[in-house]
Order: structure tokens, then C-alpha cells, then sequence
């Protein structure tokens, strides 16, 4: 086999351009630039919490609308089991009873 017989080979399942990475980063960098304004260290703060929150959520597939609005819902009841308020275990949770 020729070097480049098996270079061709050795190349068959790359990808040809880097988009799905770009866009995974596009919005760190947008969330970076809109964070020079936030106003306040506290703003800081919660600017950084909610997009730890929303990016978690995209990350294992979750609507982060969906479940901030369920799960600030809970959390107004009095809630305190945090650790189930993850995304992860949320979204554990409520496929468990769409499947049952």
C-alpha cells in the first residue's frame, strides 16, 4: 500500500471543517463579551449562574426555559433537595414518568 493510499484511508472519517465546534463556542464568547457590562458583582454573579445553568441543560438536551420555569416552580414550595434539582437528575426524573 502507497503512503498516501493509506493516508487517504487513515482520513476517511474526518471531518472535513470544525462547525459543530465553532458553534458550541460561539456563545462562551458571546456570553464573555456581554458580561464586560453586567453592571455589578453581584449581576456578575447571577449572569454566570444562569449561564452555567442554560448551557448545562443544552449540554444533555433540556429546554432550559422548561426547566428554569419548573424548577424555580419547586424551589417556591420550599424545596430543598438541590442535588434533584440538577439538570441531569431533572431530566432523569421527568423521562422516567413520560416513559411510564
Amino acid at each position: 500500500m502507497t503512503a498516501v493510499a493509506s493516508q487517504a484511508r487513515a482520513l476517511q472519517n474526518v471531518p472535513i471543517d470544525n462547525n459543530a465546534l465553532e458553534r458550541n463556542w460561539r456563545q462562551p464568547s458571546l456570553n464573555r463579551k456581554n458580561c464586560l457590562f453586567v453592571g455589578s458583582d453581584r449581576g456578575g454573579n447571577w449572569a454566570a449562574t444562569m449561564f452555567s445553568i442554560t448551557q448545562s441543560c443544552r449540554l444533555i438536551g433540556l429546554d432550559p426555559f422548561q426547566y428554569l420555569i419548573d424548577i424555580f416552580a419547586v424551589l417556591h414550595t420550599g424545596r430543598k433537595d438541590y442535588g434533584n434539582l440538577r439538570p441531569k437528575a431533572w431530566s432523569m426524573r421527568h423521562s422516567s414518568k413520560v416513559a411510564s
